[in-house]
């Protein structure tokens, strides 16, 4: 189903016909914490991953004594604030980044394994809830088949599992994700998402990012 839990924020503004954005796609410090044309540009925490934990909490009835997932976790501040919005709650994140790892925040440290979104190290029907913010598009189309497997496996409810893609709708809006985002790998319009979706009978949430 389609679903906005991320709650509304501005789109990048660039021209894609001055600037193409350089990113540092070995998700090393230049990623995380370098200029904005190679990444985040300071990958920092200031909490605003709270709200999106309480609807996550809301939406799939988690409790203390669930298990969440979030795979491609960067360095883990879902992780952490979903942890302190249910005492007693087991998160756990899968980063390919050892930067972000090292680097991990809060609660997170010591709870992100590192892994590929698409070789998730734990066994069949493991959590209560899975989450894979911006991270399969990173992937070979393949391979983002298999990683939507793969999230489709640990879950215990494969309706409880939430995915945001980059997607476009245009040739426009593919030109600015190309601009934008020029390495990632998994270049579909929200058609294609559509259609492997139902090809794998995928039932949880989704949510593009369109720019």
């Amino acid at each position: 189903m389609l679903f906005n839990i991320l709650g509304s924020k501005p789109k990048p503004e660039f021209d894609e016909t001055k600037w193409t954005r350089d990113l540092d796609y070995t998700f090393g410090k230049d990623y995380f914490d370098g200029e904005r044309h190679k990444g985040y540009g300071g990958y920092k925490y200031d909490g605003r991953w709270k709200g999106i934990a309480q609807k996550c909490v809301e939406r799939y009835g988690l409790d203390a004594k669930s298990k969440v997932l979030d795979a491609g976790c960067a360095k883990g501040f879902f992780v952490h604030d979903i942890m302190e919005t249910v005492p007693g709650l087991e998160a756990w994140g899968v980063e390919v980044s050892d930067y972000a790892i090292e680097h991990a925040h809060g609660l997170s440290k010591g709870r992100i394994k590192k892994a590929s979104a698409d070789e998730l190290p734990f066994p069949d029907k493991s959590f209560d809830f899975v989450a894979g913010f911006n991270v399969l598009h990173f992937l070979t189309p393949d391979r983002a088949e298999v990683g939507l497997r793969e999230f489709m496996r640990v879950a215990k409810d494969d309706r409880k599992i939430f995915i945001q893609i980059d997607a476009f709708t245009t040739e426009r809006e593919r030109v600015r994700l190309l601009a934008w985002a020029g390495g990632i790998k998994t270049v579909y319009s929200c058609d294609d998402w559509l259609r492997l979706f139902d090809k794998l009978k995928f039932r949880g949430d989704y949510y593009w990012s369109i720019i």
